[in-house]
């Protein structure tokens, strides 16, 4: 029918088992501009401070990567779980 509606209950109980992931595409974009400041930052360490020698080290010894790390992974939790 010409006229007729596409609000089944077989297409809302689809979207409903859906993965969130699926749903909150677009709120994971507000993550970008906290990986772009963790990856200058890795490489100004490397390049500027010369010290590239270990990843963990540098990630474990720098407040501020270890600081940008932390605050995205929380975000992400956040974002796709629904926690808080």
């Amino acid at each position: 029918q010409p006229g007729k509606t596409i609000n089944s209950p077989k297409i809302i109980d689809l979207i409903s088992y859906l993965p969130k992931t699926f749903t909150v595409q677009k709120l994971l974009m507000l993550t970008v501009p906290m990986v772009i400041f963790a990856v200058m930052r890795y490489l100004w360490i490397i390049y500027q401070k010369g010290e590239g020698g270990s990843p963990e080290k540098v990630l474990l010894t720098d407040k501020q990567l270890l600081g940008a790390v932390l605050l995205w992974a929380i975000t992400v939790m956040m974002i796709i779980y629904g926690v808080g």
